[in-house]
């Protein structure tokens, strides 16, 4: 089981990784070609501004995820300074992943509806005439990635391992509080 947890952690991840590559490349690429068809043939792309605000979203939401995996998401360590018990401070550590996890659940649930109201309700994007719900589609990605990171996370460090640990599949002892990762 733990060998499948693995595989399905490190293909997930070097899927966010690949694809957020894929999006900055094809955002540079279209930058690049928009700015010599302007300068050089006096004419751009009318749609391509468009298309890289919409990549540049799908990395921020897809980026969130890949955050919470290497733990770079901002924190506040004032707590670990100051409380010296281990087992508090792995407490707290729970709580803020806890936290961190139903907040993400819940702009996930939020962002679902708002793609079902796109939905319901049909738009056309200005540029490149798209529906309008599936530059949103892009919220709710980044979140359930979120979502998931932060379960595996809570479960880790529940059990004392760090599930992030590389992508070898075997667990790490969790970084104490103030050695990187979200906590007070």
């Amino acid at each position: 089981m733990k060998k499948i947890l693995s595989d399905c952690n490190r293909i997930l991840s070097q899927a966010e990784n690949i694809s957020i590559g894929i999006a900055l490349l094809a955002s540079t690429l279209m930058i690049t070609i928009n700015v010599i068809m302007r300068f050089i043939f006096k004419n751009a792309f009318s749609w391509s501004d468009e298309m890289v605000r919409y990549l540049i979203i799908y990395v921020t939401f897809v980026g969130c995820a890949g955050c919470v995996r290497r733990r770079e998401h901002i924190a506040i360590d004032i707590l670990s300074g100051t409380i010296k018990n281990k087992a508090v401070l792995r407490v707290i550590n729970i709580l803020i992943t806890l936290i961190c996890l139903v907040f993400s659940a819940m702009i996930f649930s939020f962002s679902i509806k708002l793609v079902g109201h796109a939905i319901h309700y049909p738009q056309q994007t200005a540029g490149m005439r798209i529906p309008q719900f599936i530059p949103y589609l892009m919220i709710p990605l980044g979140f359930f990635l979120m979502t998931l990171r932060y379960l595996q996370d809570l479960v880790g460090k529940i059990r004392g391992a760090d599930v992030f640990a590389g992508d070898s599949g075997k667990p790490q002892p969790v970084n104490e509080p103030g050695e990187g990762g979200s906590a007070l």
